[in-house]
This record gives structure tokens, sequence and C-alpha cells, in this order.
């Protein structure tokens, strides 16, 4: 009887449990809100991996909740991949490394992708 009741249970309740992603751009902006202008916490490149946290208040289905290392915040779910995909730096890794991209440049490109983003066709 209780493991019926156990089955039954388990039936009717869910966990949603944090997931991985990857980047699937590089220059990509982790906001502190889920809007484009977004005060940046971070800015992320392709193939950095990321948890995504369920929220039970999620105020946006584009944007999801995500962590890296210590940082929280927001990502468009247009820029996340469940699996790794194959970035610039890892098909030319001699010409990557020879850019000298600055903090500036990476948030201006960053900020250039959501530009695009936002005013592109769905």
């Amino acid at each position: 009887m209780i493991k019926v009741l156990m089955i039954l249970l388990s039936l009717f309740t869910y966990e949603t449990k944090a997931d991985d992603f990857f980047i699937k751009k590089n220059f990509v902006i982790l906001g502190q809100n889920p809007v484009p202008s977004t005060n940046p916490i971070s800015i992320l490149s392709c193939g950095n991996k990321v948890t995504v946290i369920p929220r039970k208040n999620q105020i946006s289905k584009k944007w999801s909740f995500v962590r890296v290392g210590s940082f929280e915040g927001y990502i468009k779910e247009q820029f996340l991949a469940k699996k790794k995909p194959q970035c610039f730096e890892d098909r030319f890794p001699k010409f990557h490394n020879s850019f000298r991209i600055k903090l500036s440049e990476m948030y201006y490109w960053a900020r250039l992708n959501h530009q695009i983003l936002e005013n592109s066709p769905e």
C-alpha cells in the first residue's frame, strides 16, 4: 500500500533541476535583468558552460537564469545550446589566439549581438 502511494505521489510531483548548456555565440552578456539593455555581470564566449537554474516565477520565456562559476544572471535562450558548439576558436585556434581583444571591445560586440537578435524576425 505504501509503495503504491509513493508511486502515485511521484506521478503528481515533479522537481525541476538545474541543467547544463553551452554558449553558442561569442561575446554574450550575462545580465542582471532579463532585458537587452541590462547591466552586464560578465561577458561570455562561445563554448562556455553555464547551468540553467529553473525558477518558479520565470519572468520571460525568452530569457534563462543561469549560473557561471560564482556569477548568476540572465541570458537570452537563443544564445544557449544543449551540445557544445563548434566555435571559431576551436576551428582556428592559432588565428583566434592572435587576437588582442580588450574587454571594452568584447562588450561592444556583445551589445551588437543583442541588437541584431532583437531586430531580427523570429
